[in-house]
């Protein structure tokens, strides 16, 4: 109906429908974070993955990683969306609508910092990931994960509502160019 579908959408319809058939999946690092709760609420696995090696992961994390290729691939997850709407015989608008609401608002800026670093001015407290930090703001989630484009990183606020995606994402930034690195 003329609406723009984001790849991050294209990713929830294409994961929701994997998880509901019973599979675990894998999916990139920053993928929507909504993904994992309605996996957990049907007692399947989310991987996160990384664009580093995969020499890191279990033959099982691997496995699932070539099953859900359409997470990595743009083309593909295209198709397989197509293939759900088809196979369904409902429209991509329906689909859409009947995902939960999520709304997601992201910037990519400049930071000379490591992610340690980062991980400190945004006060997550557990490990960092080699792939970006992830944190639970209670509003929402913040994910910050470098480009691989020189120094930029890419922060992404995902929320039930856009205003407080754009909050969660702001205040981020300001943490992350602000003194407190």
């Amino acid at each position: 109906n003329g609406r723009f579908v984001s790849n991050e959408v294209l990713l929830v319809i294409a994961g929701y429908d994997e998880i509901n058939s019973g599979k675990d999946i894998a999916v990139p690092f920053e993928a929507p974070v909504c993904i994992d709760s309605f996996a957990s609420d049907k007692n399947r696995r989310v991987y996160r993955i990384g664009y580093s090696s995969m020499e890191e992961y279990s033959e099982n994390v691997y496995r699932c990683v070539r099953k859900s290729s359409w997470a990595f691939d743009a083309v593909a997850l295209v198709f397989r969306v197509m293939g759900i709407s088809a196979g369904k015989n409902i429209p991509l608008s329906r689909l859409v609508d009947e995902l939960p609401e999520f709304n997601i608002v992201s910037r990519t800026v400049f930071s000379p910092s490591a992610l340690s670093k980062l991980a400190s001015a945004l006060n997550i407290r557990a490990g960092v990931d080699t792939q970006g930090l992830r944190k639970n703001t209670g509003e929402g989630f913040i994910t910050v994960t470098r480009t691989g484009a020189g120094r930029l990183i890419r922060i992404i606020a995902e929320a039930k509502n856009i205003e407080a995606a754009k909050e969660i994402c702001a205040e981020a930034e300001k943490k992350i160019n602000g003194d407190t690195i």
